[in-house]
């Protein structure tokens, strides 16, 4: 195996780049604008960003302009209900 290596004259041709390798190596090249099921139960949204974890959840959420309080909360619960489900039914089988 070879590769070939050229220069990446502008930044935003390296970001689309580095977009295009991410996206193909975390997604299979058909990522999701939606959160979804990573495969073992944790709902993630974007390329690996776990929303189990309360400091990425706080972080997207945050970017995302999600500041309501409630809708925090009640989102929040929403997914660990989801991923407390998804691996008691896992332990089960």
């Amino acid at each position: 195996m070879s590769f070939n290596f050229s220069k990446i004259e502008k930044t935003d041709d390296y970001s689309t780049e580095r977009f295009n390798i991410i996206a193909n190596t975390e997604e299979g090249g058909k990522y999701s604008l939606l959160p979804y099921n990573d495969g073992v139960g944790l709902v993630t949204i974007g390329m690996g960003f776990n929303l189990s974890d309360d400091n990425v959840r706080k972080a997207v959420f945050a970017k995302m302009g999600i500041t309501d309080s409630g809708l925090i909360e009640n989102l929040s619960n929403y997914q660990k209900n989801k991923s407390k489900n998804k691996r008691g039914s896992d332990q089960a089988n």
